[in-house]
């Protein structure tokens, strides 16, 4: 996190309000002047992690998120109010603090880097601080942060040394300390990035609420980042990807989709990344995430958890929600070809009502046409019976329920039986004139 200079301005005015009433006014122009000319060689990376503990059995806090400021040293609890101090680290060159941002290296397998540290007192009165090395890490929502001071680096923590080691720095009042520093890469160091944080802690001691002592750690800390030369493998991993719908009870209302996946950072160099998000059905629009960031910062190995609500989804039978994530390097890194990650998720989404109503609708239709059809067959049926009786077949004749069009056919037999019939007789009568 940078600290511009309109900050360092705002810090340095800060500290002098604070001792006002110590100085006289010479003290106080040569005062500004010295912030002036501190807060000019501060474009620092500061990111501030406070941890807290009780002397007594009370738990550790966990440490507050980080700050743009430096480190604050508080009034502790019964004193008459003590100035206030304020403190920073960044690179050195020369002896002096420079305007670099951090600290960042290329390097080669067994290499050697040497470098300086300056730990910059703002405040007016003097402060001791421990210097140290350490790796970083990424939190679940993409956040940097560095490893606790209990807890023993094994990366590029590892690598550096300290002309300080873990000593104490006293730094006098409105002043600065600086410290040699030695990273030495080890032969097998696997390539790509190595990251950690330069830090200067300070304890002090208070008490909270309810009476007890603590020791309050605060920490500021400039990154550090070695990009050890080699094979360099640049890649983002969408895993671990689900899905829910939840459907509306209106019927003609759409529903949400939750869809929740992890990405990884399966690489070797750090990355950040731009994300989509589309759910299509069978049938219908695709319906767009609105709510996604773009990915955090990505060191290797971290992961970032996203979870997003895609609203106006249609219950249309078979949703699939595909997740894209375009890795973006950092503009000062140069990598080799990003490929985009893409994985995919379907879920059931039955429009149960739209279900229910089309059953309804089958079903009367079915129905209307069973009841034509046996209006159909009884017209059939009072139809032969009247050819029946025409052609004098009587009330005994059998009345056979056929289509429409069977009856015209049973009707044209009927008459060419009678005609059969005629024609016999006819045939008869004459062999009777003969004879």
């Amino acid at each position: 996190i940078t600290c511009d200079l309109e900050d360092a301005h705002r810090i340095g005015h800060q500290a002098a309000m604070a001792s006002r009433t110590a100085l006289t006014i010479t003290d106080r122009l040569a005062s500004a002047v010295a912030f002036v000319a501190v807060g000019s060689l501060l474009p620092f990376a500061l990111m501030s992690n406070t941890s807290s503990h009780a002397a007594s059995t009370s738990p550790r806090p966990k440490p507050a998120s980080s700050s743009n400021a430096p480190a604050t040293k508080p009034a502790q609890k019964g004193d008459s109010g003590p100035a206030r101090s304020s403190f920073g680290v960044q690179p050195a060159t020369n002896n002096k603090p420079d305007a670099r941002p951090s600290f960042s290296y290329g390097a080669t397998p067994g290499g050697q880097i040497s470098d300086q540290v300056a730990v910059i007192n703002i405040g007016v009165t003097p402060v001791t601080v421990r210097l140290y090395v350490t790796d970083a890490t990424s939190t679940s929502n993409g956040t940097f942060d560095l490893l606790p001071g209990a807890k023993k680096p094994t990366d590029v923590g590892a690598w550096a040394q300290l002309a300080s080691g873990e000593k104490l720095v006293t730094v006098p009042a409105r002043s600065q300390a600086v410290v040699a520093m030695k990273i030495v890469i080890p032969k097998d160091a696997s390539p790509g990035d190595h990251t950690g944080g330069v830090i200067a802690s300070l304890e002090t001691q208070a008490r909270n609420a309810a009476g007890d002592t603590v020791t309050l750690e605060q920490r500021v800390a400039s990154r550090l980042r070695i990009r050890v030369s080699g094979e360099l493998k640049p890649k983002l991993l969408i895993e671990k990807m689900s899905a829910t719908y939840q459907g509306s009870s209106s019927p003609v209302a759409r529903g949400k989709m939750q869809v929740k996946y992890t990405i990884r950072n399966s690489g070797n160099v750090r990355l950040t990344g731009k994300q989509v998000l589309t759910v299509k059905g069978l049938f219908g629009p695709t319906a767009v995430a609105t709510d996604l960031v773009d990915v955090p910062e990505l060191l290797p190995g971290s992961s970032f958890v996203v979870s997003s609500v895609v609203s106006d989804v249609m219950p249309a039978f078979r949703l699939t929600a595909t997740a894209t994530v375009t890795p973006v390097s950092r503009p000062e890194d140069v990598n080799p070809a990003l490929a985009v990650a893409t994985r995919s998720v379907s879920v059931w989404a039955i429009p149960w009502l739209i279900l229910a109503l089309l059953l309804i609708v089958i079903l009367g239709t079915v129905g209307l046409r069973r009841r034509s059809k046996r209006k159909s067959d009884n017209a059939a049926k009072a139809l032969i019976a009247e050819r029946n009786l025409r052609d004098g077949t009587g009330g005994g004749a059998e009345i056979i329920s056929t289509p429409a069009g069977a009856t015209s056919a049973l009707g044209e037999r009927n008459h060419h039986r009678e005609d059969s019939s005629d024609q016999a007789g006819e045939t008869s009568a004459r062999g009777g004139d003969r004879s």
